[in-house]
């Protein structure tokens, strides 16, 4: 009979462990991991806040590779990546962080896009293969307002700055071969395919408001309005935020399913961090539109990876003294909440930890 148990016990455990071997979840769930800046430091930490771990000094920006294990940064002496499993870091390209606008890993992380001034000239957009072959980037020409990849990794979105306006372009990384979907009479920015590729998202600068004060121009920048193209067109529509009472656009994302966009409202207005803003989430038809944040001054907002919770910066309180507040928000409940993982200020209010990324 004892045989029999034991013959039993064995079986149902390696029923289990290949079970957990199909779903990938031997060990442990995965460790959900958040990219922070904090002046220009970057560090890496779990999404509970704990095990920071510097990564790099004098970074100008950094980003996630898809399955959230490497970090692509510019930093002094060019784009790096970091190795989360190995701790070990790798160089891809010279470019100094300073001229290192953007970086953007491909869908399958066998390649990083980086776009970099050149002084004098302008912004070019650049893709460097991972691991590093030894080869130069490829350049892929004039680039302006950010680097979004196809799900497919065959195509990089991105826009360009022209004379009397701005260019929506999708570049063929086989053929190498740029394609205009959209031309505007004004600035393109923040171009981004929704995770499906079915719609692209970009921000569309409004015409520069006339300075009433006739001994300058003034220190308020140009507003942004939200337009969504979809994959088969070539017209893209504005999207009416009237019901949320017409905000101005600072920065958007897209949830992970595609399904939703979370924006900051409030350019910054002369002095950083400016004096208004507030955190919304919309649906692409606005049958669900809300204001997520609780007090004005909020920006910057991050989607977790599951796309329940946005991430986010409340400056209501900022000053010499005191830095943010990093506050979490449940879209399920839309309840608010400190972020507990955060760092004080300290003595300088200017120290302060800015996420770049979660994955």
């Amino acid at each position: 009979m004892k045989s029999i148990q034991k013959a039993f016990t064995f079986a149902f455990i390696m029923a289990a462990v290949f079970v957990c071997s199909l779903s990938g979840q031997v060990g442990t769930a995965r460790i959900e991991h958040m990219l922070l800046m904090r002046d220009n430091t970057l560090y890496v930490m779990e999404a509970t806040g704990a095990n920071r771990l510097r990564v790099a000094t004098e970074v100008s920006t950094a980003a996630f590779s898809p399955d959230g294990n490497l970090v692509a940064y510019a930093d002094r002496h060019g784009i790096k990546v970091f190795d989360l499993q190995s701790a070990k870091t790798s160089t891809l390209a010279k470019a100094p962080a300073g001229l290192v606008q953007n970086v953007a890993w491909s869908p399958t992380q066998h390649a990083v896009a980086f776009s970099q001034i050149i002084p004098n000239k302008e912004e070019v957009l650049y893709l460097s293969a991972y691991p590093s072959s030894g080869v130069p980037p490829r350049q892929l020409g004039p680039t302006y307002g950010g680097i979004s990849f196809s799900s497919d990794g065959n195509f990089i979105l991105h826009g360009r700055a022209v004379e009397n306006g701005g260019t929506l372009e999708r570049t063929n990384l086989e053929s190498g071969k740029t394609e205009t979907l959209y031309a505007a009479k004004t600035l393109i920015e923040e171009v981004s395919y929704a995770p499906d590729d079915s719609q692209i998202a970009f921000l569309l600068t409004d015409e520069e408001p006339e300075s009433s004060d006739s001994s300058g121009p003034s220190c308020v920048p140009s507003g942004l309005s939200l337009w969504i193209l979809a994959s088969n067109s070539k017209s893209p529509a504005k999207v009416s935020l009237k019901q949320l009472g017409d905000p101005d656009i600072n920065h958007f994302s897209w949830s992970p399913k595609g399904n939703l966009l979370v924006f900051d409202s409030g350019r910054q207005q002369c002095d950083f961090p400016g004096d208004h803003g507030d955190i919304f989430v919309i649906s692409p038809d606005l049958r669900t539109a809300y204001n997520l944040s609780k007090r004005p001054l909020s920006i910057r907002p991050f989607f977790s990876p599951d796309g329940q919770r946005v991430l986010f910066a409340d400056f209501s309180t900022y000053d010499n003294n005191h830095g943010p507040n990093l506050m979490i928000g449940d879209l399920r409940t839309r309840a608010v909440k400190p972020f507990p993982g955060q760092l004080r200020a300290g003595d300088n209010a200017g120290n302060y930890d800015q996420i770049m990324d979660w994955k």
